[in-house]
């Protein structure tokens, strides 16, 4: 199980599945850029509960929120037969949003620091080591760590 509270992360509702007292059902969207700059999409079936619940209820197809707190886990149980089977589960307990797609929590003013930052070096792959500085050696100098 992975518990989420850090790092929001943005994500498109496209639709509710399900609803009942304590949950709704809904898919969302998330993506993000390869290597190459081209968008990686997945999309997710959640089940909102607690404040995610109640305010999922006022929102519209397409609209961009902000997960705020979240659970990811990859369950495990046993089947009638005694085969083990696996699900994963998405739980969203709370998120925000705004008319204009900012985060009421600061969304604007965090982009806007990002903005500032210096762009990242993304010409070499990301599982690349890089090589060791060169070390200048004194011939004089027979020192080892053994005696």
């Amino acid at each position: 199980m992975i518990l989420c509270t850090h790092d929001p992360v943005w994500a498109t509702y496209w639709r509710t599945i399900s609803t009942s007292d304590k949950y709704t059902d809904i898919n969302i969207s998330t993506s993000e850029k390869d290597m190459d700059g081209n968008y990686i999409n997945s999309s997710w079936l959640v089940r909102c509960i607690g404040h995610a619940h109640n305010k999922i209820k006022n929102i519209k197809d397409g609209t961009h929120i902000r997960l705020m707190k979240y659970k990811l886990s990859n369950e495990s149980y046993v089947t009638a037969e005694g085969e083990r089977k696996r699900f994963f589960r998405f739980l969203l307990m709370d998120f925000d949003v705004n008319e204009d797609g900012n985060s009421s929590r600061g969304g604007a003013q965090q982009r806007q620091q990002s903005q500032n930052r210096p762009a990242r070096n993304t010409s070499k792959p990301a599982h690349e080591t890089p090589k060791p500085a060169a070390v200048e050696e004194d011939e004089d100098d027979d020192w080892t760590p053994f005696g």
